[in-house]
């Protein structure tokens, strides 16, 4: 109750205004639970709450909020700020069982991201360019013309775009699995959010900012509960 998600939009803000001079793009806003992904939405979705004007004002009134499950094209990305919220469990799956995950899979929703599937050539090129990319074999798929061709996945699409990742609750976010599907996404900003960052473990919080509880109490941003243990 400390407003980390809050200082996140105004974050999503200053990083693409000040760091990649734009107000489009895709952010890929990560929560750690059921709970705090339809509490984040339900502020998201809604107009008049703070989080959602600030991801107005960083995107110029631009802001289309997404599931995992939701359609969307190059050109949305090109034209508007979009926000994909996920469940961090969504993504953090190990190697050998991500392909039961919906999101690995290839669904064939994206096509504006993806040459044809037998251009041969152009396939050949984005996987130059872009090194991780999961791939589909054509000749296992019963094709005249085999050869890999990029899988059509929500998987890709990230690494594709290389979203700016926001990570609610952070520290949640520091096993090997997490670690190495997050930055699997090619992401191009990573902000934690974390009233508890990790500190003198294997992998450690680079700090950006750190506000204090009695610093929150005096704006009013911290429960009344927590506020009367702090007083």
């Amino acid at each position: 109750g400390g407003g980390k998600t809050l200082l996140g939009t105004v974050a999503v803000e200053r990083i693409n205004a000040e760091y990649f001079k734009k107000q489009t793009g895709f952010v890929l806003w990560i929560v750690p639970s059921e709970a705090i992904y339809s509490q984040t939405w339900k502020a998201f979705a809604n107009r008049e709450h703070p989080y959602r004007q600030m991801l107005e004002r960083a995107s110029g009134g631009r802001v289309r909020l997404l599931e995992k499950n939701d359609t969307f094209t190059k050109q949305d990305i090109d034209e508007q700020l979009c926000v994909m919220l996920m469940m961090l469990q969504a993504g953090a799956v190990k190697r050998e069982s991500k392909e039961s995950r919906k999101m690995f899979q290839d669904t064939g929703k994206y096509p504006s991201f993806f040459p044809e599937v037998d251009d041969a050539v152009a396939n050949k090129e984005l996987f130059k360019r872009v090194h991780n990319l999961d791939a589909t074999d054509l000749t296992d798929e019963g094709f005249r013309i085999g050869g890999l061709t990029v899988k059509q996945s929500l998987g890709n699409v990230l690494r594709l775009v290389r979203p700016v990742v926001v990570i609610d609750e952070g520290h949640k976010a520091y096993s090997n699995t997490a670690l190495e599907t997050i930055a699997s996404y090619n992401p191009r900003f990573i902000l934690e959010l974390s009233a508890t960052p990790n500190s003198g473990k294997e992998y450690v919080s680079n700090i950006l900012v750190n506000v204090t509880g009695t610093a929150l109490q005096k704006e009013q941003m911290i429960k009344l509960l927590i506020a009367a243990m702090l007083a």
